[in-house]
């Protein structure tokens, strides 16, 4: 399912409401440009490889073009990025992504933010589990 759909469930305007709604409006939030977890994606992957293209950073991430286009935009305005063209090189289109030491900085926090948040979510998918688990045991 594409993010226009998550969408326009999330914002309930499927034909198809209902259960699943909920779960979508979070799906759909977590695949947002200015999410925390999308900015510590692309700062990773900026980091690994800084000739990478927005498109390449587009595809890996599952955001659109354009969406990528802003999530840099927004990087590169809070100082967390440095783009540059590579001198020399004919096509002008052609960008180096750096991490600023505020980047590196950034990209920790959101790494050690990841880490905490998904723990979370583990601990209470383990409760979950352990609940229905007891529940289906207690029905046999």
């Amino acid at each position: 399912m594409n993010n226009l759909k998550l969408k326009r469930a999330a914002d309930g305007k499927n034909e198809n409401r209902g259960e699943g709604v909920d779960d979508l409006k979070v799906i759909t939030k977590a695949t947002t440009r200015d999410c925390p977890d999308t900015h510590y994606r692309v700062l990773d992957l900026i980091h690994k490889d800084p000739n990478i293209t927005q498109r390449a950073l587009a595809q890996r991430t599952g955001m659109s073009l354009g969406a990528m286009n802003y999530c840099m935009k927004a990087l590169i305005s809070k100082g967390w990025v440095k783009a540059g063209n590579f001198v020399g090189n004919p096509d002008k289109s052609v960008y180096l992504y750096l991490l600023t030491p505020k980047g590196v900085m950034q990209k920790s926090k959101l790494a050690l933010d990841f880490l905490k948040r998904k723990k979370q979510e583990y601990d209470a998918l383990k409760r979950e589990i352990e609940r229905i688990s007891r529940e289906v045991e207690g029905d046999i």
